[in-house]
């Protein structure tokens, strides 16, 4: 009996002492780099596109931090570029194949999306192909959740290319949203379902629309 509590004393100690030392590890700064190189290439092979990661912080209680974020499109210029993304992940859904998430940062984030013409493909299509093909057949569908995202400091801009400018009036084919501050809660996202609850909504367009407060349920 002794050694059998010896031998399970010993096995507890020596999994905590491995989890501080990883701890220790993943808040080394070249450790942080390297993960976030990993992380990049892996994603730069899933969307064939360029792909850059600052950093990659992994913190206590399942938190990740994800500092400088650069996406490019197929024509090489930026489709996305974040200052900072965090999350907080849950892993006993991964077990079923599901993504739940139970609080998420976005801060800085700018995503440019154009088309050329009317008949072109947004300049972002490549990412929705990529996320959309399944490596092999058993792979889950899509199901994530996240119990409260957080956006600041954000923009989005849409151009049609081949489509004049209206200064000071809303034009589809020219938008132009800067100053983004948002509090979402997305219930559910599956292929054949949305339940989306966007608590708080604040942004400024470039036709001179400023929307302070705006709050919805789909």
């Amino acid at each position: 009996m002794k050694h059998l509590k010896h031998i399970a004393n010993w096995t507890i100690w020596t999994l905590v002492g491995l989890y501080v030392l990883l701890l220790i590890l993943v808040h080394l700064p070249s450790v942080q780099a390297r993960l976030g190189s990993k992380v990049a290439d892996v994603l730069r092979r899933k969307l064939g596109t360029e792909v850059s990661i600052g950093r990659i912080d992994v913190g206590f209680l399942n938190r990740l931090i994800i500092d400088d974020v650069l996406i490019s499109d197929t024509a090489g210029c930026d489709l996305l570029k974040a200052g900072r993304l965090t999350a907080r992940i849950e892993l006993l859904p991964l077990l079923d194949g599901r993504v739940a998430i139970s609080s998420a940062q976005v801060f800085g984030a700018h995503v440019s999306v154009y088309r050329t013409d009317s008949l072109s493909p947004m300049n972002c299509q490549f990412v929705f192909d990529a996320l959309s093909s399944a490596d092999s057949p058993s792979q889950p569908a899509l199901d994530l959740r996240i119990n409260s995202l957080i956006i600041r400091h954000s923009s989005v801009s849409y151009d049609r290319r081949d489509a004049p400018p209206t200064p000071g009036i809303i034009n589809p084919d020219h938008i132009d949203v800067s100053d983004i501050s948002a509090h979402i809660v997305l219930r559910a996202l599956r292929p054949d379902s949305l339940n989306i609850n966007i608590k708080r909504l604040a942004f400024r367009e470039q036709s001179g629309l400023n929307v302070q407060r705006l709050a919805l349920r789909l």
